[in-house]
Formats: C-alpha cells, structure tokens, sequence
C-alpha cells in the first residue's frame, strides 16, 4: 500500500518471521517426515520448577514485578555466575532479567543502531532475519574453516571495520563450543580494534565430552575490558522452558546497565513475577542438568555415528547446543529440499544462516535433534543411511 511509505516504521516493515518457525508451522502435524528442525527440547520442566511457580502463584505473587529482576532470583543468579560462570566482582545490579534471551539480544543490537556488526557465520538464523534488518546494522560474517576452526586473517579484518561481535558459544547452529584458546585469542583481537563483545551463551549448560563452557567474561585478560562485554543467557534451554520466556543480561557497565534496565521495562513492565519466583533454586539442579546434557549426548552420538559413516555428507561433531551443520555439496545444490525429498528428513535451510554466503550455504542443512526421542532417531537415521548409502 501507497500509505505504508507515509505512515509506517520501514524498518519494522521488513521483519518476517523466521525461516524455523514458518517451517516448523508448515510441517506441523505431518507424519510423512522427520521432524529435525526447531530447537524445542521434548523433555519435561523440571518439577520442583513447577511445584515452584504453583507456590508462587498460592502466595499472590501475581502483581507487577520489580523491574531488572524480582532480588531473589538476581541472587540465586549471582551465585550462579560466580560458580559455574567463574565471573568475578559481580552484584545483583549487574544482571538484568528480560523475556527469553531473544529479548536481551534485540535489547543489546538496538543500541548498536547503524553500527557494523561482526559474527562467526553461519549466524543464527534471528540476528541475520530479524536484528540486523530493523537495527541498520551491515554484519560482517566471518565463515568458520571447514573443520570448524577459527580463519584469523578473516576475523581480524571483520573485527577492524565492526562496532561489536555477535559471539555464540555453544554455537548455534554448527555445535562448535570456542576454546579459551580461541576466545583468549578474539579478546585479544576485540581489545586491539576496540569491539565490544555480545556474548551468547543460551546452551552454556549442553556441552560434551570433554569440553568445557567457558565464558569470555570470565577470563583474567577481561578484567580490564569488562564495561566493552555483556553476556546474555536464559533458562529457556537449560531447564526446557522456552515458554516460560525469561533470560538475563550480565554487564559490569553501569552506563549500560542503566540503559538496558529502562529499556527492558519499557518493552514488557517486566518478567512474570511468579515464574521469576518458580526459578530461585532452578541452578542448584545439578542432577537434572547433568541428566538432560546425558540424554543430549546420546541423541548426538546415535546420529553422529550414522552421519560419519556416509562420505556424501561432511559434518563436524557437534561439540555442544543440539544441532548437526550437514554439507551435502558433494551431491546437492540445495542442501535443505534434497534431504527432504530424499530422506523426508526436515531440517533448516542453511541460507537461514547467512547474508552474505547464501550460495556457499545453499547445499547446507541444519538438523535439531532436542525435540525427538531415540526411538524416532533410530528410525531416521536407518531411513538416512539406507537412502544416502545402500
């Protein structure tokens, strides 16, 4: 329409919703495929979360909340951080809780508006669609190698023309989990071209093997860079509750703080304050936590066993999150609709991915495997590599 140039915010015009869920709204309630495309893990909340948030709600806790956070759970947080995050020389006026993670990170790239943006690429699927469209932001994507590792040369030069770094660890949606090496390494070089680093660390609790979550805040070479870092993180995928919508950002910058915290209550007025209350002692689970990355892991194994027995497709391990990153160049152009017609495995687009790579990704699939159990796993990866092999 004529008036919509008149009227309308042309930023927001652009937004459109996001290749996983036009999918996973398409294929919804399909039987004749494999459903392996969205990041929604079918295990169940746990219980003493619920009993929680049941209590909360017996106890009135139903009125507006406070905003940045209810002070139990930014305390129950804080402890968090300090334990399994190693992130020193925090307090409660450091954390700022938002609707999901998703939120955090609209929060933090809006105040980026107009600046050029570095990520490690493919880049999840939100930030290219959705962030960058309605932030005026250019990304310079840097490309991981193809054994996942880090091309230096190329970060470098994207850390020298961008006003901050999109940085995922687990990553989403290759797998990857960066080494302190590696993240020592792009502190480094984000201290030499005065970047700021957005550091995503939703899937900070789904690691494998031997690898370890590290957070770039957490390391002693931060210490003088800490007001140039925010870390964001949610209980959404830790503890299955993506409906539950809540998420944090950490950062030692008051300036920033202070902006974040009124912008957030501007958006929502706040969390839900009995679901806020139902997550104190979400993080003294160790058991649970420890019993979802196992049953991950298993769910990895059984695919990745398969995948590395099929020379069509090339895929690093994942090393955490709950995603495969599947070339298929060697016998596909289109990565996505050849997977499908041939294997009915859905997956995601590699395109979904990317910008500036979109023919590079084209004959790239993503598979997510957190919201199928092994019975339907064995069922698939039979129907793959009889497909693909025999």
């Amino acid at each position: 329409m004529e008036e919509d140039k008149e009227y309308f915010n042309q930023d927001l015009l652009k937004i459109e919703i996001s290749p996983i869920v036009a999918i996973s709204e398409a294929m919804k309630g399909r039987n004749d495929v494999f459903h392996f495309y969205r990041g929604e893990i079918n295990l169940n909340t746990p219980q003493q979360i619920i009993n929680n948030i049941k209590k909360a709600l017996d106890e009135g806790k139903t009125k507006y909340p406070k905003s940045a956070g209810e002070p139990p759970l930014k305390q129950h947080i804080l402890e968090k951080l300090k334990k399994y995050n190693k992130i020193n020389g925090l307090i409660t006026d450091n954390i700022i809780v938002t609707a999901g993670g998703q939120e955090a990170l609209n929060i933090l790239f809006h105040l980026f508006y107009g600046r050029e943006c570095a990520s490690f690429s493919p880049v999840w699927s939100v930030v290219v669609e959705d962030f960058n469209q309605y932030s005026h932001q250019n990304i310079n994507e840097i490309p991981f190698n193809k054994d996942m590792s880090i091309n230096w040369e190329r970060t470098e030069n994207a850390l020298a023309k961008s006003r901050f770094l999109y940085l995922n660890s687990p990553h989403n949606p290759t797998g990857k989990v960066f080494s302190e090496d590696e993240l020592r390494k792009i502190l480094e070089l984000c201290k030499k071209n005065n970047t700021f680093i957005i550091s995503d660390e939703a899937y900070e609790h789904i690691v494998f093997d031997d690898k370890e979550h590290i957070s770039i805040a957490s390391l002693p070479e931060a210490k003088d860079y800490e007001n140039s870092i925010a870390t964001v993180y949610t209980f959404s995928k830790t503890f299955a509750l993506t409906g539950g919508r809540v998420g944090y950002i950490v950062t030692k910058n008051e300036k920033l703080n202070k902006v974040i915290k009124n912008t957030q209550y501007t958006h929502t007025a706040g969390i839900s304050t009995f679901i806020q209350y139902g997550l104190v002692g979400a993080y003294d689970l160790e058991d649970e936590i420890k019993n979802r990355r196992n049953e991950l892991q298993k769910r990895r194994d059984m695919i990745y066993e398969t995948i590395a027995r099929i020379d069509k497709i090339s895929c690093s391990k994942p090393e955490g999150a709950f995603y495969f990153w599947l070339d298929l160049s060697k016998i596909a152009e289109d990565g996505y609709n050849y997977m499908l017609e041939k294997t009915r495995i859905c997956g995601v687009p590699g395109t979904a991915f990317t910008k500036q790579y979109m023919a590079e990704y084209k004959p790239c699939v993503r598979l997510s495997y957190s919201a199928v159990d092994s019975e339907i796993i064995e069922e698939m990866i039979d129907n793959l590599y009889n497909k693909m092999v025999v």
